[in-house]
């Protein structure tokens, strides 16, 4: 059987079967932290389906991209990686 717990997000989105349905709303009734995240989940789903979102202004595309070309950037592949030695520089160690 899944964990119970797992089932908070089916259970918001009506996904579940009624076996699963009736298991989780008894845990419900016990468990504090799910009853938490399903209020959570149901106002997640509330504000996605929300049909008064507004479009971005215009300007934004151009600010962001503009941030962009000012913040300095590194190269793919080199994050956080030291600069390999040089081949001549072992030799000289030893």
């Amino acid at each position: 059987m899944t964990d119970i717990h797992a089932l908070a997000g089916a259970y918001v989105l009506d996904a579940v079967d009624d076996v699963e349905r009736a298991a989780f709303t008894r845990h419900l009734d016990h468990c504090e932290s799910c009853a938490l995240e399903l209020a959570e989940l149901r106002e997640t789903v509330a504000r996605l389906a929300d049909p008064t979102w507004s479009v971005p202004p215009p300007t934004l595309r151009a600010a962001v991209l503009a941030e962009i070309r000012r913040t300095p950037q590194e190269r793919p592949g080199r994050a956080g990686r030291a600069e390999p030695p040089r081949a001549g520089a072992w030799r000289r160690r030893l």
